[in-house]
């Protein structure tokens, strides 16, 4: 089987689940990949004073961005609390593709 040699492999599997918890000094992500991987980090554009819905909001755009840009696939995001209004589970789910 003849590899692609333009199109690099991808640093992480897909997304699979992500946690976003609010911390004194802001928004924080842990995403659980399909390959058992963890990304983690600040949530960018988010303040520390942000509410949870900002927070998701945000989380869900960066796990689209990640599927998109590094992936090529869609998806998309289903949250539940993960026990307190400052700590947040989100399911990860691929969008299905429109047919013509």
């Amino acid at each position: 089987m003849k590899r692609d040699r333009g199109r690099e492999r991808a640093p992480f599997g897909i997304p699979k689940d992500i946690v976003v918890l609010a911390t004194r000094g802001g928004w924080r992500h842990s995403i659980v990949t399909s390959d058992g991987e963890f990304v983690c980090g600040h949530l960018p554009d988010v303040s520390a004073g942000a509410g949870a819905e900002q927070a998701k909001e945000r989380a869900g755009d960066l796990v689209r961005e990640l599927g998109r840009e590094i992936h090529g696939v869609a998806l998309d995001v289903a949250w539940e609390e993960a026990g307190s209004p400052d700590s947040w589970t989100g399911h990860v789910r691929p969008v299905p593709e429109p047919h013509p």
